[in-house]
């Protein structure tokens, strides 16, 4: 906080903001412009992250439900494996 405190002490000289193709002309103190930009990057990149974030999570579901039926088909086969290893001795005494 006392970083923003130095930095808008510092830097209280009036700039003019214009947006050139528009005859739009805004005065604002140069830390005011600075600091919105700063915020602004911070925003944009909280919303990327949030975005990233939100995809590998998707994916790590579907991972998570892959691995969940590879685990039932590998029990089902065991569970035949067992089965057939034991009509196999009877098989054979018979």
């Amino acid at each position: 906080m006392l970083v923003f405190i130095i930095f808008a002490v510092d830097n209280r000289a009036i700039s003019r903001l214009s947006l050139f193709p528009l005859p739009y002309e805004m005065d604002a103190p140069l830390f005011m412009v600075a600091l919105a930009f700063f915020f602004f990057g911070i925003m944009t990149g909280y919303s990327y992250g949030a975005a990233s974030g939100h995809k590998a999570k998707r994916q790590l579901k579907a991972e998570q439900q892959r691995v969940k039926a590879m685990e039932n088909q590998l029990e089902a086969t065991r569970s035949e494996f067992s089965a057939a290893q034991q009509l196999a001795p009877k098989a054979a005494a018979q």
